[in-house]
């Protein structure tokens, strides 16, 4: 079950474009640290809506997603978008969770704050940074089940170890000839090469003693 909380239940986080650009900045990175560390350690559903201006009609988008196994998975079905009317422009956007009973955080919902933009441009700038935490939890969730893969696999290596042993012990007596065959080809290598190197010094000689001949023979005619 996921709670929900209006704005004045959060911390409120000014995005106004009057602000100092270094508040602004901290502002920021205290939202998308907000935004991590409660995708990084709470438990149940985490879901995030932002809410913007499109020509004069505050459009509401809702995401959530789900850490069952340890890690986040978008839930594409519960995502919407809904339109709320006009009202005075501002933008909010806010990340709830359920965290599970057994934790200290069971009493709270909250994991985010709320933001507020009193512009187009500063909804597109939370509009992003949510999009950027959305990809942070694929990823996320991409190396747990990365994770779960090479787990796997080494499983899988391992049996397969010790079905290969198994058939070793079953087959001993033929590898044992097996090696004794391949010991025997080895020794008949280690032939064929000596007799290859006693035939090139045969060939050697044979040609020394070519040319001793004609040698001899030139001096008989002369």
């Amino acid at each position: 079950m996921v709670n929900s909380a209006s704005s004045s239940d959060m911390d409120g986080l000014d995005f106004d474009d009057e602000d100092e650009d270094e508040d602004d900045e901290d502002a920021n990175d205290e939202y998308d640290d907000a935004i991590e560390d409660g995708i990084a350690n709470k438990k149940g559903v985490v879901s995030w809506h932002t809410d913007y201006r499109d020509g004069g009609v505050v459009i509401r988008d809702e995401f959530r997603s789900s850490n069952e196994d340890g890690g986040l998975m978008d839930m594409p079905g519960n995502r919407r978008s809904a339109r709320l009317g006009k009202d005075r422009g501002n933008v909010s956007a806010a990340v709830l969770t359920a965290p599970a009973a057994s934790t200290k955080l069971a009493d709270s919902a909250i994991i985010g704050g709320s933001a507020r933009a009193s512009s187009p441009r500063s909804a597109r700038r939370l509009r992003n940074r949510l999009a950027a935490a959305r990809m942070r939890t694929r990823q996320k969730q991409h190396l747990v089940e990365l994770e779960k893969r090479k787990e796997e696999l080494e499983r899988r290596a391992a049996e397969l170890e010790g079905e290969l042993r198994l058939v070793q012990r079953k087959n001993n007596p033929l590898n044992a000839s097996i090696d004794k065959l391949a010991e025997m080809i080895d020794d008949l290598t280690k032939v064929e090469s000596t007799m290859l190197h006693g035939i090139d010094e045969c060939k050697g000689l044979l040609q020394s003693l070519e040319v001793l001949y004609e040698s001899r023979k030139q001096q008989q005619r002369d």
